[in-house]
C-alpha cells in the first residue's frame, strides 16, 4: 500500500475501475469496465477474480439472497458459478432514432427494487440521453425518467428519497421513495459550481451526498440542499465512483480510470479516512 496525502493505495494496474461494493464483511467488489471482470478487495488486500470477462459493468449491488447483481449488457445475478438474468436491454422500450446500449450505475431501494440507468445510443453508436429505470422483478420495470445521462445513485438514512446523478446535467435527481410505487422526481440539485462531472456518490449516515467528479481530481461532500461541505484533492483527474467502507471504520473508497502519467499505475482503488459512516445500503431482491 501507498500513501498519497491522506489516501491509501489499495489496488491499482486496471483499465476503468466502477462500481465499488462493500458486503457485510468488509470485502470491495470492484469492475474493470474496460479491461472486463469484476474482482474482490479482500479485507487481507488481496484481489480476486468474481466475474471473469464480463465488460461493461458499471454497476454492482449486494442481492439478499447472496451473490451481487452486475450491470452490463443486462443485470444479471451473480452466485458463484450460477447467473440469472433479472433484466435486460429488450425489456426498456427505447426512445425514437435510438438503441439501449446496456446498463451503467445500479442500486437498490429500501423495498430491494432496482434503480438502474440506462444508456441509450445513436445509430452512430453514440450516447444519446438515456433512463433511469426502476427494476421491480424478473423482466419487469418502468422508466421513470429520461434525458439524462445515468450514474451513480444512493438512498439517504431514512429510506425518504433515493439521489441520482446525472453526469451531463451536473447535477441530481432527488427521487421520493416514501408511500409512492411509482418514485417520481421532487426537486434537482445543480454541482455546476464543481468542477467536473458527478459520477459515482454515496450517502453518509448524517444524509450528507459524497460525489466523485469525474474530470476533475476531487470527490466532494454536499448536503442535501447542495451546500459544499468539503473537498478532498486526489493524486488522480479521474476519480469515478466512491463508498464507503464497513460500519464504524469511518473510511472512504474511491476508485478511478486510467488518466495517470504513469502507464502501468492504471485505474487505482483509494481508501481514505473520514470523519462519518455511510449510510445503510439496500440489498437487490427481486
Amino acid at each position: 500500500m501507498m500513501d498519497f496525502c491522506n489516501f491509501t493505495l489499495m489496488a491499482s494496474g486496471f483499465r476503468t475501475i466502477e462500481g465499488p461494493t462493500i458486503d457485510a464483511e468488509g470485502n470491495l467488489y470492484f469492475s474493470d469496465v474496460r479491461g472486463g471482470g469484476v474482482y474482490r478487495l479482500d479485507t487481507a488486500g488481496r484481489v480476486d477474480l468474481v466475474v471473469p470477462k464480463r465488460k461493461g459493468v458499471g454497476g454492482i449491488c449486494l442481492h439478499s439472497e447472496g451473490g451481487i447483481v452486475v450491470s452490463g449488457r443486462d443485470l444479471s445475478h451473480v452466485i458463484g458459478a450460477h447467473s440469472r438474468v433479472i433484466f435486460s436491454r429488450e425489456d426498456v422500450e427505447p426512445m425514437e432514432g435510438l438503441t439501449v446500449g446496456g446498463f451503467n450505475d445500479i442500486g437498490s431501494d429500501p423495498e430491494g427494487r432496482i434503480f438502474a440507468g440506462a444508456q441509450q445510443m445513436t445509430s452512430t453508436g453514440e450516447f444519446g440521453a438515456g433512463d433511469i429505470v426502476l427494476v421491480t422483478g424478473e423482466h419487469a420495470g418502468v422508466s421513470l425518467f429520461h434525458g439524462v445521462v445515468p450514474n451513480g445513485n444512493s438512498v439517504a438514512p431514512d429510506g425518504s428519497v433515493l439521489y441520482q446523478a446525472d453526469s451531463a446535467g451536473r447535477r441530481l435527481l432527488v427521487f421520493d421513495l416514501h408511500g409512492i410505487e411509482r418514485p417520481v422526481v421532487s426537486r434537482t440539485i445543480s454541482t455546476a459550481s464543481l468542477p467536473g462531472s458527478p459520477d459515482g456518490i454515496a450517502v453518509d449516515e448524517h444524509g450528507m451526498i459524497w460525489i466523485a467528479f469525474y474530470g476533475s481530481d476531487s470527490v466532494a461532500c454536499i448536503s442535501p440542499t447542495g451546500v459544499v461541505l468539503e473537498r478532498l484533492t486526489l493524486p488522480t483527474p479521474s476519480p469515478t465512483s466512491v463508498c464507503f467502507g464497513p460500519p464504524s471504520s469511518r473510511s472512504l473508497f474511491v476508485v478511478t480510470g486510467d488518466e495517470h502519467d504513469d502507464v502501468e499505475l492504471g485505474a487505482c482503488i483509494y481508501r481514505v479516512e473520514v470523519e462519518v459512516d455511510g449510510a445503510r445500503v439496500h440489498h437487490a431482491r427481486v
